[in-house]
């Protein structure tokens, strides 16, 4: 990835954040990470001192910021833009077209990301409404609505190992499954065992007959344990 496109892509979440006078910026999140990353890119490549020093000034900009106040918040992304825009790199993002492709390629792309979720198939008004009220109107701002977090699911523990408070991945057989009464609560339980330990699973709201559809005596159970 050049340089040009990677500050390209970097700029696209804050001019997101900074639309309708920052009114999207508690909507974006895990921005840090996302930035360091990509500065982090930046200075693998041949850069000059003054791009070099440029990168180091937005990798400081972002330092922390995902543990800032909106107010802090909002200023380093200020600051990040007026860092951008005073340089030549958004003049140098599509310096290889002809200025007739880059007018035909840009309009395409700016129609498409500003298509209200109303008009997109499997949304329409009633949806569209719910997404309103998380201030997501159009698909570019879907396209910027980050996860809250990113959760590793690939390493499965022994239930001996797993730890109380923790987000971790445990698998085991189902040994047992059915609900159980607690006084005039029904609840729905699955015991599951690997050989190193067991555990019960607890169901406070469910569906009978899609709980015992999905799940059988002797299957393996694969899931979070919090």
């Amino acid at each position: 990835m050049q340089l040009s496109q990677i500050i390209s892509t970097l700029l696209k979440p804050l001019t997101f954040a900074s639309k309708d006078n920052f009114a999207h910026l508690a909507a974006i999140k895990d921005i840090e990470p996302l930035i360091q990353n990509l500065c982090g890119r930046a200075s693998s490549l041949p850069l000059s001192y003054s791009e070099a020093e440029i990168i180091k000034k937005l990798q400081s900009a972002f330092a922390g910021f995902d543990s800032l106040a909106l107010t802090e918040k909002r200023e380093r992304v200020q600051k990040a833009l007026e860092i951008i825009s005073a340089t030549t790199w958004q003049e140098n993002v599509t310096a290889d077209a002809s200025p007739k492709t880059q007018a035909i390629s840009l309009q395409s792309k700016i129609g498409k990301l500003s298509t209200p979720l109303k008009d997109i198939k499997g949304i329409g008004p009633k949806l569209a409404e719910v997404f309103k009220k998380k201030a997501l109107e159009t698909v570019e701002d879907v396209l910027y609505w980050l996860p809250i977090r990113y959760e590793d699911r690939r390493h499965i523990k022994k239930i001996s190992l797993l730890q109380i408070g923790a987000k971790e991945v445990a698998s085991g057989g189902i040994m047992a499954l059915g609900e159980v009464f607690y006084g005039r609560r029904r609840v729905f339980e699955i015991s599951i065992g690997d050989g190193s330990g067991y555990l019960r699973l607890k169901w406070f709201h469910y569906r009978l007959p899609l709980m015992k559809k999905k799940y059988n005596t002797g299957g393996l159970w694969r899931d979070w344990h919090v």
